[in-house]
């Protein structure tokens, strides 16, 4: 926290920073297989239809997280999307210091670590729920247990490992055009 202060404080003594920006958007596959999610959402969407109090669905969708029946329908509505969705990453370098990653997305801490430690920068920072929320991004090691996060999971099993190599990628790229200057 000490670093990121300082470094913060530098730039804003700058007279001329240099700032670079990334943006990338991932069509990133679905996994369709987490059925007991769908399963429940759906139930929980029939449940509501029918006339079922909002604190009855709250207490039958309680084991899966599902507090509503509106996001029942919203589990309901996303799985019939189709076979992707857009995931939004974006990287943000100042100076030669400091990167900034941001996803859409509940990332596991292994796939942050990975970034914040392999980044050609001092200091890099990921952060999820940003531009919006597209839902749990689990590691592939996150998969091979189960857990809320990889149950509910929209995405296929390795999705966090693409979203972090792409966050390195997309440092890289810029590092490269701050070089070329």
């Amino acid at each position: 926290a000490q670093k990121t202060l300082e470094a913060l404080e530098n730039m804003t003594k700058a007279e001329s920073t240099d700032i670079q920006l990334k943006q990338n958007v991932l069509a990133m596959e679905c996994n369709h297989t987490t059925d007991s999610l769908l399963i429940k959402a759906k139930e929980l969407a029939a449940m509501w239809s029918q006339g079922a109090s909002y604190a009855e669905v709250a207490e039958a969708g309680e084991p899966y997280g599902i507090r509503s029946p509106f996001f029942a329908n919203a589990i309901v509505a996303r799985y019939n999307r189709g076979d992707s969705m857009d995931v939004e990453l974006d990287t943000l370098v100042i100076g030669d210091e400091v990167a900034i990653c941001t996803a859409p997305n509940e990332l596991f801490d292994t796939n942050t670590v990975f970034v914040e430690e392999n980044a050609p920068y001092e200091m890099t920072m990921t952060f999820g729920y940003s531009n919006g929320y597209r839902g749990y991004i689990p590691s592939a090691y996150g998969w091979e247990y189960t857990s809320y996060e990889s149950d509910c999971c929209f995405f296929l099993p390795g999705c966090g490992e693409v979203i972090q190599d792409t966050f390195l990628s997309m440092l890289d790229e810029l590092t490269r055009c701050i070089l070329a200057r």
